[in-house]
């Protein structure tokens, strides 16, 4: 995204059988400015 400043992804774990491939949400903040953010959930689908 152009124009970002700072950006992290945070990874949230769901617990799974183990013979099955890990299944994740992850949870993406993107600081545009101080004052504005974006937030973006991926993998949803699972629920």
């Amino acid at each position: 995204i152009i124009g970002v400043l700072k950006s992290f992804i945070k990874h949230l774990y769901i617990k799974t059988v183990p013979l099955q491939e890990k299944q994740e949400i992850i949870i993406e903040k993107v600081v545009r400015n101080k004052r504005k953010c974006v937030t973006i959930v991926k993998d949803l689908e699972l629920f």
